[in-house]
């Protein structure tokens, strides 16, 4: 959850407030353009599962003080989609209180249209306006980009976030322990190969990466944690919310795929709900899932296995939904919240995040759903 002070907070959780945008752009470390003036019908996203998490549309609306134009002509323009980046601005106001804060930093990956209002003056044209929409990507847009040379293998073996430096040459967030990169990881010359790598390091570490809003790289827990903040459907905080159910994904049967170090197969019952609702012989019929892992290496760790897994895959389960809220910044994707309806509080992980101009956002989440033991085994 992205923090932020104590009295833009108050704002927020009150719900009412009016906002607006502006952008700075930037060239390496410089900062080439300020407080630009961006069209009310910008868009910002950020989708947890996606290759490059964070991306946008704005539209730039500027007339520049010394009549030059903005319309990018050249890889070096201001505005161009070669290594260019841009920082949204938002502002928040309230009454006399007013806050701004970085929405993230984008690289321009597109610039669909542009053109200039011109006017003659004393045989000079002088641009009155420039109207310059962009297409926005985080930085690992950058990372995707940049394919591996040759075959590698990792280099900072007993730190996979030193490794994830390393791998994207951005600045890295920690958020939880490290771990050593496996040793099954290697770097491959193919469409993908470094952003496969940079998933799999991340998958080592419990999550997913993800760009936070200054910029640095971090992991994103794929588990469940506590709820950072609550959605009551009163005072229309919520705007809309419908909950549903689905079978997908759930199974009451784990069949383990294990071998030792021989190579050899590990072969051990598959593990079985044999009582209520989700039994194997009962109206749900049989689901099976296949389990397999290199960290397997013997019959008791095997059978310990699938009985974990099993558990994983029928007592909780999510059910993916999206609803419109009232824009609250504070929520990222990866973060944990709870949704009022009616009588009902549900506990969800968000997966996506759509910012829109009109002071309001949606939310896709997977509802956590957990089969208490009791309805489970038909008590």
């Amino acid at each position: 959850m992205r923090a932020v002070t104590d009295d833009l907070k108050a704002i927020l959780d009150g719900g009412q407030y009016e906002l607006d945008m502006r952008l700075d752009a930037f060239y390496g470390a410089d900062r080439t353009l300020e407080g630009l003036t961006v069209d009310r019908s910008w868009e910002l996203r950020w989708v947890k599962s996606a290759d490059v998490p964070g991306s946008g549309s704005v539209l730039v609306q500027v007339q520049m003080p010394d009549g030059s134009s903005l319309t990018p002509r050249e890889f070096t323009a201001r505005l161009a989609p070669f290594g260019q980046e841009v920082m949204p601005l938002l502002t928040i106001r309230a009454g006399e209180f007013g806050e701004t804060i970085p929405a993230g930093r984008f690289r321009i990956v597109d610039v669909p249209s542009a053109r200039d209002e011109n006017l003659v003056h004393s045989a000079r044209i002088i641009t009155v306006g420039s109207y310059v929409k962009l297409a926005l990507a985080d930085q690992l847009e950058a990372v995707r980009a940049a394919e591996f040379a040759k075959p590698e293998k990792p280099v900072h073996t007993s730190d996979a976030w030193q490794e994830l430096a390393r791998l994207t040459g951005m600045r890295i967030e920690r958020r939880g322990a490290t771990v050593p990169v496996p040793a099954s990881i290697t770097y491959e010359m193919s469409d993908g190969g470094r952003i496969k790598a940079v998933q799999e390091i991340a998958a080592a570490l419990g999550g997913t990466p993800y760009v936070t809003a200054d910029g640095a790289l971090t992991v994103l827990p794929d588990e469940p944690s506590i709820p950072v903040r609550r959605f009551p459907f009163k005072g229309s905080t919520v705007l809309d919310f419908e909950i549903g159910m689905s079978s997908a994904g759930v199974y009451n049967e784990v069949v383990g795929i294990f071998e030792d170090d021989d190579r050899n197969p590990i072969v051990v019952p598959p593990a079985q709900i044999t009582d209520g609702p989700l039994r194997v012989d009962g109206p749900f019929g049989r689901r099976t899932r296949f389990y397999s892992s290199p960290f397997v290496k013997t019959a008791e760790q095997a059978r310990s296995a699938v009985t974990k897994i099993l558990e994983q895959s029928s007592q909780q389960k999510a059910y993916r939904t999206s609803f419109p809220a009232i824009l609250d910044p504070r929520v990222e994707v990866g973060d944990t919240i709870e949704v009022e309806q009616d009588a009902h509080t549900y506990t969800a992980v968000v997966v996506e995040v759509v910012w829109k101009a009109d002071a309001t956002m949606t939310l896709t989440v997977d509802i956590v759903r957990t089969l208490d033991e009791a309805n489970l085994l038909g008590v």
